[in-house]
């Protein structure tokens, strides 16, 4: 059975396809583990710069969900 992570993922890999200018390698050994590469945006300094973000997920991705982590963002920006 698969897990609320494995789901998730697979969620957001096919969203991520709908944007042609990213690129999306899985490790074949550790598909928690992948690879997402693009081109620096036209007109500034990373025009025509490639670059690949590695991205791991753990067991935990997906355990606390976007707007949580906006909310504690907005909270600690207002402590300081």
């Amino acid at each position: 059975m698969k897990t609320i992570r494995q789901n998730r993922l697979k969620f957001e890999l096919q969203d991520i396809k709908k944007y042609k200018q990213f690129s999306v390698n899985i490790d074949p050994k550790n598909n928690n583990v992948w690879y997402v590469s693009f081109k620096g945006a036209d007109k500034t300094l990373y025009e025509n710069e490639n670059f690949t973000l590695r991205f791991q997920f753990d067991e935990g991705y997906v355990i606390i969900n976007i707007y949580n982590l906006i909310i504690i963002y907005s909270q600690l920006k207002g402590q300081r």
